[in-house]
């Protein structure tokens, strides 16, 4: 999920807060409250520029597998 939110931080700048959301349909139901079938991340700007290293990191721990 971060991933997806740091890439649209690099399409949509503009913005200093970045969400995520993780819907389980199965508890989807006309009475059930968003909070009971739905988890939200949240990132702020700087948070995802952060993340620039740590996804890199990342890939090159991948590439040296």
């Amino acid at each position: 999920m971060k991933v997806y939110a740091y890439l649209i931080m690099l399409l949509q700048p503009q913005y200093d807060t970045y969400k995520a959301r993780l819907l389980f349909t199965k508890l989807a139901r006309p009475w059930a409250n968003d909070e009971d079938w739905t988890y939200v991340f949240t990132w702020t700007k700087t948070e995802l520029q952060n993340f620039k290293s740590e996804l890199e990191d990342y890939i090159l721990q991948i590439k040296s597998v």
